[in-house]
């Protein structure tokens, strides 16, 4: 329902991304405090990024999987409405 979708979005713009920010301000420091550089940091960002793909690849053929073998797919097609 349309209500359920806007306390939805308000929990994620709110929560899931400040949290998002916090964490990644306490992350900064944390580098910072273990002696790491700019160059240090960069490759930390660069191998959470690799594994953030990694992630967003597997969910997206984990997705494909389950559509395809979806009775209610199967029934309605690929174009069907949410439930």
């Amino acid at each position: 329902p349309r209500a359920d979708r806007y306390k939805a979005k308000n929990f994620i713009d709110t929560f899931v991304y400040r949290t998002g920010d916090q964490i990644g301000a306490w992350g900064y420091t944390l580098l910072l405090t273990l002696g790491f550089s700019m160059t240090g940091m960069s490759a930390v960002g660069v191998g959470l990024a690799i594994v953030a793909i990694g992630v967003a690849v597997w969910l997206g053929r984990r997705q494909q999987l389950l559509e395809r073998t979806s009775p209610f797919a199967r029934a309605n097609g690929p174009f069907a409405p949410p439930l």
